[in-house]
């Protein structure tokens, strides 16, 4: 019995020793926070949009850019999931909610960038604040297509989507 708990305890620890330290991004005053790896860079275009990505020369790069929607009288969706779902998905694509309910909506698709193929991961979380309001977050992780299939890579993939599943927006949008 003793062993089994020390073997559980080195498994314990080997696990939280590969799970990178994740510092919280506050994105534009608390519109939207999330986290990230806590090594990687953090860059922002004065009229909107955020850029993070490990300083590595084969570092993939995670995009944000929020949109923010004035709704007419009647047109605001019940909720953010209510928002994408009467749209068909696209082969590929899922829909799902979030931790704190929004509509998370995902999708992949292959590019060419100066003669580069990259695979594009995009997530896009729709947030509705009442009374007219309705936010869109766009994530998009960007890597060279021939990254995708790396483990160390989609294991960034998977990191990167846990944690936009647990995204929130600043509970006081609609009042704003």
């Amino acid at each position: 019995m003793i062993g089994r708990f020390i073997l559980f305890l080195l498994c314990v620890s080997a696990v939280a020793a590969e799970a990178p330290k994740m510092k919280t991004i506050v994105y534009r005053g608390g519109i939207i926070t999330f986290s990230i790896p806590a090594t990687w860079k953090e860059e922002y275009k004065p009229e909107g949009g955020g850029t993070f990505y490990e300083d590595t020369p084969d570092s993939g790069t995670f995009r944000l850019n929020v949109l923010t929607f004035k709704m007419s009288d009647g047109k605001l969706a019940s909720d953010g999931y209510a928002y994408f779902a009467p749209t068909p998905l696209k082969d590929g694509e899922r829909l799902s909610r979030t931790t704190r309910g929004d509509g998370l909506k995902f999708s992949k698709r292959s590019a060419e960038e100066e003669g580069a193929k990259i695979d594009l991961y995009c997530w896009q979380i729709a947030h509705v604040a009442p009374p007219e309001k309705l936010y869109i977050a766009s994530f998009t992780w960007t890597i060279l297509s021939t990254q995708s299939s790396d483990p160390k890579f989609q294991a960034e993939i998977k990191s990167l989507e846990d944690q936009i599943l647990h995204a929130y927006f600043h509970p006081d949008l609609g009042k704003l």
